[in-house]
């Protein structure tokens, strides 16, 4: 038992020392491809714009345009859970259908007996302050 004591003490320090130094291994690795993504990204920006008015770079950059647009299984899931897997399906703005239409009737029908209501509420109380 001692000597499992002294080797937990003699190893500890070291163990804390190697898991400082993958964390900072870890933080630099991950500024680096940061740095080199953002590099990307603005050479990609700036030959797409130049791909517009000439034609050998648009033909280069072809390649690398397919490698942004492709997305991952997760980004792909992720949006489709989000939109509720309704792809494409988005009423056009300014359309109803005829079932949104009668909803839209059905749901107003009790407003208005409300909106009677209460004004008749609202005159038998006024005329009886006066």
């Amino acid at each position: 038992m001692q000597a499992d004591l002294d080797k937990l003490k003699a190893l500890s320090p070291l163990h804390e020392g190697v898991v400082s130094a993958e964390k900072h291994l870890g933080d630099a690795i991950f500024q680096a491809q940061s740095r080199v993504w953002e590099a990307a990204t603005v050479h990609y920006t700036v030959l797409q714009r130049l791909a517009r008015t000439n034609g050998d770079i648009a033909n280069a950059l072809a390649p690398v345009t397919e490698f942004f647009a492709h997305k991952a299984p997760s980004v792909v899931k992720a949006e489709e859970e989000k939109r509720g897997h309704r792809k494409g399906v988005e009423e056009p703005k300014g359309t109803r259908t005829a079932a949104a239409e009668d909803e839209t009737t059905s749901a107003r029908a009790p407003v208005v007996a409300a909106t009677a209501a209460a004004a008749t509420a609202t005159a038998s109380n006024g005329a009886g302050r006066s």
